[in-house]
């Protein structure tokens, strides 16, 4: 019964690889003709991305090693 519940689940979304490999041929043909500026779209997107990850990575372990008093 579990796993008929697990294969139906994974069913419910098979739409998100399609968005998924639509956005990559997407992005393949922006840095296909125009490298120079996705390029810099990428970089800064990435990031920016990095410092919203590293500034809540930083919250999580400040707030572990020094709970709120």
């Amino acid at each position: 019964m579990a796993a008929t519940t697990a294969v139906a689940g994974r069913n419910d979304r098979w739409w998100l690889p399609l968005v998924e490999g639509i956005l990559a041929i997407l992005v393949g043909i922006f840095f296909l003709t125009n490298p120079a500026s996705t390029s810099v779209g990428f970089v800064l997107g990435l990031g920016f991305y990095w410092i919203v990850i590293g500034a809540i990575a930083s919250a999580k372990e400040c707030h572990r090693v020094c709970p709120a008093a």
